[in-house]
């Protein structure tokens, strides 16, 4: 699956990175999307969504929840993109914002991490 991580980050202490390494352990093809990067682990990185060439299959977010909103708002654009927030990316707010929005996207999974609900909630998906 082609995933974008948005939020993805070079410090290992962060869920963006550790995300981006579980992803790449998994075989998946990930683009990480940072505005002040230029590679995470050995991947190139995009500065914006709308960078990222192709067909992306997920959008994973892994950012504080005001600028979750900002990412929501450029992800409308895409019509019809998976989406999913991890925790700690939502808020009351975000929620709202993709339950009014809500036909704008594809699938919407949030309070699940994708380093541990991927599997469950794409079956078969793994590279």
């Amino acid at each position: 699956m082609k995933i974008a991580v948005v939020g993805a980050s070079n410090n290992i202490e962060k869920y963006g990175n550790r995300i981006v390494r579980h992803l790449l352990g998994d075989g998946h093809d990930v683009c990480p999307v940072n505005p002040h990067e230029d590679i995470i682990l050995g991947q190139p990185v995009y500065k914006k969504i709308s960078d990222v060439p192709g067909k992306i299959d997920i959008v994973d977010i892994v950012v504080p929840p005001d600028a979750t909103l900002k990412i929501l708002k450029e992800l409308r654009s895409l019509h019809g993109v998976n989406v999913w927030i991890q925790p700690g990316a939502e808020s009351d707010a975000v929620i709202a914002y993709l339950e009014k929005h809500s036909r704008d996207f594809g699938r919407i999974i949030y309070n699940q991490c994708i380093m541990t609900s991927l599997e469950r909630e794409y079956p078969g998906q793994s590279s």
